[in-house]
């Protein structure tokens, strides 16, 4: 299965427990999941007060209610953007729709739980490993918490994204994630390893603590990248590159390169004048040399 296929299986999976809900606008009595990219703390599970509003870390009072999810998103970013997180990515989902003004019950929020469709670029096929390890048994509790653990160092991994039962779980810095139940497939990612997929009690390590383990991957010594027109696919001179705290622009041979690499995906911003901008996702294991696109303006 390809990077892309891999990402869209996470999508598609999202997709099916939730699409009767994307369109709905937020009410009291509402069960959303806030999701921020890399910040675990920030992730959070949260009920809709009768103001139409959410206690939010950082921010206090959001006031929701109103806003479609997507809309409920924008505001915590741009919210969080002034002054507290530099461009976060978020993502609000709708985790159980209140009817006729009556809530379901729902089981206490997990601060280190997500539902969102996280952008992430899963690693190529050759990386994916099935674990066969000690089968869990059903005597584990419900919740459960389990670690990420690297297989190398026996270190936490924190951020690691983990699809089960329809759900997006994210571990904490110290790898740490509690899930609902102990019961289905799973696809586990994290930025630097090796994705790992298969049944939960095929994957975990039972404890305690109950683990799963994440083979680090390779990274290259450097990736060279070069620029095209999406059209013509003719390779494009002085396009500026933001990559974090770094801008460089391509070179005459429409090229632009990487050095000191210490992860395994950045995300990238590129601008030129009669383009559109655009985010890009690097990979920095392979291939070496990577053709970027960009579209013109009409």
């Amino acid at each position: 299965m390809t990077r892309s296929k891999l990402f869209c299986l996470l999508l598609v999976l999202l997709a099916w427990g939730q699409a009767g809900w994307a369109q709905d606008t937020l009410s009291p009595g509402d069960r959303v999941r806030v999701w921020v990219k890399g910040e675990p703390e920030l992730t959070v599970e949260r009920t809709v007060n009768a103001d139409g509003t959410i206690a939010y870390p950082l921010l206090g009072s959001v006031e929701l209610g109103g806003r479609k999810p997507v809309e409920a998103a924008r505001l915590i970013a741009k919210a969080l953007d002034d002054g507290f997180l530099r461009e976060p990515l978020v993502q609000v989902n709708l985790v159980n729709k209140t009817r006729a003004g009556a809530p379901k019950a729902m089981p206490p929020a997990d601060e280190e739980s997500m539902t969102a469709e996280e952008p992430l670029a899963a690693p190529a096929t050759s990386r994916i490993r099935m674990e066969r390890e000690t089968p869990a048994p059903a005597a584990l509790p419900s919740p459960c918490q389990i670690e990420i653990i690297d297989r190398q160092t026996g270190k936490g991994v924190g951020g690691a994204a983990m699809l089960l039962g329809g759900k997006i779980y994210q571990s904490n810095r110290l790898g740490q994630v509690v899930i609902d139940q102990v019961a289905g497939r799973v696809i586990l990612l994290a930025d630097g390893y090796g994705v790992v997929q298969g049944p939960i009690d095929q994957v975990l390590q039972v404890g305690p603590p109950h683990q799963i383990l994440l083979d680090p991957v390779t990274l290259a010594d450097e990736v060279t990248v070069k620029v095209v027109d999406s059209r013509t696919r003719q390779p494009l001179s002085d396009v500026e590159i933001r990559l974090d705290k770094m801008m460089v622009k391509t070179n005459a041979k429409c090229i632009f390169k990487v050095r000191e690499i210490k992860r395994e995906f950045a995300e990238i911003k590129l601008t030129k004048r009669g383009y559109r901008p655009s985010r890009k996702i690097l990979d920095f294991k392979d291939p070496l040399e990577q053709v970027l696109v960009m579209v013109k303006n009409e």
